[in-house]
């Protein structure tokens, strides 16, 4: 962070082809850039895809299972007398 990408690059090159690269360094350096960019997005993108695709599995596929319609509700043939006593506060 906060180093020239290009000072950066052009200290890697050798000292007799430093007069070729030179010129080229700004497109080198956009290049870069871009192709982070444009990776970056892509990976975005494919998230958003993954995304839809996971919604539309799980509001086709997950079928609704029933729950009880009302608290308090007990299994049949049993007889509720409240909530079962709990041992530590007896």
């Amino acid at each position: 962070m906060g180093v020239d990408l290009g000072k950066q690059i052009l200290s890697q090159v050798p000292e007799q082809f430093r007069v070729l690269v030179q010129p080229d360094i700004p497109r080198i350096v956009s290049g870069i850039h871009e192709a982070f960019s444009l990776a970056i997005g892509d990976a975005l993108w494919f998230g958003v895809a993954a995304a839809a695709v996971a919604v539309v599995l799980v509001a086709t596929l997950l079928r609704e299972i029933p729950l009880r319609h009302h608290v308090g509700e007990t299994a049949p043939g049993t007889k509720s007398e409240g909530p079962a006593p709990i041992a530590a506060f007896d």
